[in-house]
């Protein structure tokens, strides 16, 4: 699902993976490094799934462990819609998007 190259069919992405389920969720993005991003996708996003699938907010250390070790790919457009149109509760999953 994730190729080398950036074609059109690819979205440039922050891929997250909780190192408790392995699940992954991919948040597509056009500048990977902009800040007010960054803040989002770690507070906002992660803490969803903790809540969602692990019964409680991760503490900020456990927020900043998977934060460092996000991956910024280019996946699969299609990959990307499917993920997008999910309800709220079912964005994470098991993606494939290990390099």
């Amino acid at each position: 699902m994730v190729k080398e190259d950036s074609g059109k069919n690819m979205v440039r992405c922050i891929v997250l993976k909780c190192p408790l389920c392995g699940q992954q969720r991919p948040y597509p993005v056009k500048n990977p490094d902009a800040p007010l991003i960054q803040m989002r996708i770690k507070e906002l996003g992660f803490g969803e799934h903790g809540i969602i699938a692990h019964g409680g907010s991760p503490e900020e250390e456990f927020r900043e462990k998977v934060w460092e070790n996000r991956k910024v790919m280019d996946v699969d457009k299609s990959l990307v819609s499917k993920v997008e149109d999910k309800q709220k509760k079912k964005k994470w999953g098991n993606y494939g998007l290990d390099p």
